[in-house]
């Protein structure tokens, strides 16, 4: 019951998503969107994930785009940044990369939105239409419009990420993600389910992966668990963005060894395990797999949603919707 319940809820809000473009589009607001990049800090997928939701709202709407550079990003154990002068460096190289089209800033009013809502956008757009002042919306999260037409993203960018061929020869393999976060399927802040997927997911894209891929060709494995057990400190300036997270004690936290290598060990395929190592780079890397299979994270959805060639392989169970073409699989 409480499924067909919010099925139909769903796809109400679908509806309703479908008639507030309409009414945006005949509407024509004087509006531009930009993403909020005063706060919070947060990790450079869900950043990215963000920019290119707003990204892809404007050109869906007929709207301005104003862009803006992330801040910062938060780091995590495995990541190379671990102090404030790497951390700024990967900073400025992901707003490189990540430089899109912008029009100009038009002096106009600004309304901050936290999470853009469809009444909110449509408020927004009547009272523009009735004062005829010009309005910049800056928005932090975009998803209450776009999970219910997740086809606005099919208007994202191509991204070239500068790597050399060292690692666009990489381009083209299968690609898995695998988010441990702390490990031990815990739930984060204001979240029902954990972030980690159980193994029977991974387990059914084994299956998959068996009747797709040829024999001894690689699969490059991407994850942020460590091989053994550790307590991650935080840099001094970013201990605030941790707090209510889990195992964490206001200090360090503690994050649970691998839980990956069992999963995968007797599947008889050919993985290479990468533990850490530069974000850009696996991003890259799964952007352009012919096979990529996502975790419940923004940093792999978001390579989900820059893979424009292959096949990507997503868990039902995802709070973010697929997008067309994408192939679900129970998880």
């Amino acid at each position: 019951m409480r499924q067909q319940i919010n099925k139909l809820r769903k796809t109400a809000l679908t509806l309703s998503a479908i008639l507030v473009v309409r009414l945006i589009l005949i509407l024509k607001p004087n509006m531009q969107l930009a993403y909020d990049n005063r706060n919070p800090i947060d990790g450079t997928g869900a950043q990215l994930q963000r920019i290119l939701g707003i990204y892809c709202l404007s050109k869906f709407l007929k709207l301005d785009y104003v862009h803006k550079d992330i801040k910062d990003v938060s780091t995590h154990a495995l990541d190379p940044f671990q102090d404030d002068s790497s951390r700024r460096e990967f900073v400025l190289r992901v707003n490189k990369i990540f430089d899109l089209d912008s029009s100009k800033y038009a002096h106009t009013n600004t309304v901050f939105m936290n999470k853009l809502k469809l009444r909110g956008l449509l408020l927004e757009a009547l009272r523009n239409k009735i004062t005829r002042k010009p309005v910049m919306l800056d928005i932090i999260e975009p998803f209450g419009i776009i999970d219910f037409l997740p086809r606005i993203y099919e208007e994202i960018p191509v991204i070239d990420f500068g790597f050399d061929e060292s690692v666009t020869a990489k381009f083209g393999q299968i690609a898995i993600h695998y988010r441990h976060g702390v490990g031990g399927f815990v739930n984060y802040h204001k979240q029902s389910i954990s972030r980690q997927l159980q193994d029977s997911y991974y387990l059914d894209c084994i299956e998959l992966l068996k009747l797709e891929v040829n024999r001894g060709e690689k699969i490059l494995l991407f994850t942020d668990a460590p091989l053994e057990a550790l307590d991650f400190i935080p840099p001094p300036n970013q201990v605030r963005n941790w707090v209510g997270s889990p195992n964490f004690d206001g200090k360090k936290i503690r994050i649970n060894k691998s839980e990956v290598g069992p999963i995968f060990q007797n599947s008889g395929l050919n993985i290479e395990f990468i533990h850490g190592g530069d974000p850009l780079e696996a991003l890259a890397i799964m952007a352009n797999a012919r096979i990529l299979i996502i975790g419940r994270s923004s940093f792999s959805y978001v390579g989900g949603l820059l893979n424009k060639h292959g096949q990507v392989i997503y868990p039902r169970s995802f709070w973010h919707s697929p997008l067309r073409g994408w192939k679900r699989i129970n998880g």
